[in-house]
């Protein structure tokens, strides 16, 4: 009998750990297991990705919504909601993707005893106070327990790994890293279709992520005025693929710099692989980063790269910079000066771009990263989990 994994995540909006999810459920072997997902709202336009055959569980439409919800009135009407879901799908394990659903997941599967595999996409020492909103130490203190308890606890990179054990008072050795899978066929085919805004003679440089502050746009943006202004690229381009609530502040910053033509604001793009697959560069701006997919999927397309040196993610993704160029973060004048070296040299970078797209075939391959994702569930189930 194949075993029964119920993944659990808040939506299928676009969104790295959401994409993520998609692949596991694409991709597992479906011999050995039968996914399903639960989810808090049934929104998000990956729902309509999904592949035929799984269930999908949402709180939202099984339970109606109260009149008054007293403090933490919702929360466990979302853990005894999904503790019957754990029943009804028959669970062998249940998969948390964020925190968030860890802090529903430990204790619906304590009361349905069900292994869980908690993972976290975050560098909690960086990310934790800024994502977990009200009554942080509460929270704080309920995932440590949660994580301990848990069958296996697991995160994108060692950078976030370390984060992880530092953070929550795990023994490293608790703590499994499992990578981002990067899907080639999906990105060859979805490359091949057309970009919008490319000009010829231009140099276009591409950078996708949620307009926030911690995302680092305005840097890539300064550097561009930088560039331009001093003579040294003025036909440079750059295309932000993403939204969010710093769009109007970055179009005002732009046009204060004097390169609003020089700024195309995509917004949110179905379809990023188009760009990578066209584009001359492309950059990394962050201040903070776990796992960068975006970082990755540049990789698989074969585009130059350059990324911050953020604490984990980057370097780690870049091998110290062998397979693309880390500049130091927040800083647009080295940013600048990077993008500069990328465009007078693009035969060499070309040929560190090959290297990187064979280095991320060989290491994260949806093949790869799929079979190290059952043996993971399947040790979980057979009680051989890292504890």
């Amino acid at each position: 009998m194949p075993l029964r994994v119920l993944f659990a995540i808040g939506s299928m909006e676009v969104g790295g750990a959401e994409r993520q999810l998609l692949r596991y459920l694409k991709h597992l072997d479906r011999q050995k297991f039968s996914p399903g997902l639960y989810l808090v709202a049934k929104r998000g336009p990956l729902l309509d990705e999904l592949p035929a055959g799984v269930p999908v569980f949402a709180f939202d439409e099984r339970v109606p919504p109260a009149r008054i919800y007293l403090p933490g009135g919702i929360h466990r009407k979302q853990i005894h909601d999904l503790g019957r879901v754990l029943d009804e799908f028959e669970a062998d394990v249940l998969v948390t993707r964020t925190f968030h659903l860890t802090l529903i997941g430990a204790p619906a599967a304590r009361r349905r005893p069900t292994p869980l595999v908690a993972i976290d996409a975050s560098d909690p020492r960086r990310d934790f106070h800024r994502n977990a909103g009200r009554f942080r130490l509460v929270k704080r203190r309920l995932i440590e327990s949660a994580y301990k308890r848990a069958a296996a606890v697991v995160a994108l990179s060692d950078g976030a790994a370390n984060g992880l054990s530092t953070f929550y008072n795990l023994p490293r050795n608790r703590v499994i890293v499992l990578s981002n899978a990067i899907d080639f066929e999906e990105i060859n085919g979805l490359a091949a279709k057309p970009a919008p805004g490319l000009e010829p003679d231009r140099f276009h440089v591409v950078a996708i992520g949620r307009l926030v502050p911690e995302k680092g746009h305005r840097y890539l943006i300064d550097a561009a005025a930088r560039l331009i202004g001093d003579g040294n690229l003025p036909n440079l381009r750059v295309h932000l693929l993403g939204d969010g609530p710093l769009r109007s502040v970055l179009e005002r910053f732009a046009a204060e710099r004097g390169i609003a033509e020089n700024i195309h604001f995509v917004g949110f793009c179905r379809n990023p692989f188009s760009y990578l697959r066209r584009c001359d560069l492309f950059c990394l701006p962050s201040l903070n980063e776990g796992m960068p997919g975006a970082l990755l999927e540049a990789m698989a397309c074969g585009i130059p790269v350059i990324a911050s040196d953020c604490e984990s993610g980057p370097r780690e993704v870049l091998a110290d910079g062998r397979f693309g160029t880390l500049v130091p973060v927040g800083d647009p004048v080295s940013l600048a000066a990077a993008i500069r070296e990328k465009a007078q040299h693009p035969a060499a970078a070309r040929e560190t771009a090959q290297l990187a797209r064979e280095h991320v075939e060989r290491v994260y391959s949806t093949p790869i990263v799929i079979a190290r994702l059952e043996t993971l569930l399947e040790d979980v189930v057979a009680g051989d989990s890292a504890r």
